[in-house]
């Protein structure tokens, strides 16, 4: 059997290095370009702040730029609303959500639950 590899690259670590790898995304070997919309707004100075509309107007761009020259592009998104929208800019692709996010919404659906359950018990 052939091992077949898939190689994926997240170049958000600094506006510098996202425009090289947007604009000049031909790196032999590279199979996709991923674009974290958290890194990207920390190295524009907007930490935390992934819904301004410069690091919404990047990321539009760099789905646009990636899709133009035929190269693969992915993001993560939080919700539902935001991957939409996330396709709708021209990602090929985009994860859902992250383990964090998705351990602590079912932790706190679990914790509602008992705080259901026992909210009508006698207490010892």
């Amino acid at each position: 059997m052939a091992v077949q590899r898939y190689l994926a690259t997240q170049p958000t670590f600094a506006p510098t290095v996202y425009e090289v790898y947007v604009h000049d995304p031909v790196v032999p070997g590279i199979d996709s370009i991923f674009i974290g919309p958290a890194d990207l707004s920390a190295s524009m100075g907007l930490l935390g702040d992934m819904g301004n509309p410069a690091v919404q107007d990047k990321l539009s761009a760099g789905a646009q730029t990636c899709k133009r020259l035929g190269k693969p592009c992915g993001i993560v998104g939080a919700n539902p609303e935001v991957v939409g929208k996330f396709l709708q800019y021209g990602f090929s692709w985009v994860a859902v959500g992250s383990d964090l996010a998705m351990l602590t919404s079912r932790a706190q659906e679990f914790l509602s639950a008992v705080r259901s359950t026992v909210a009508g018990m006698p207490r010892p």
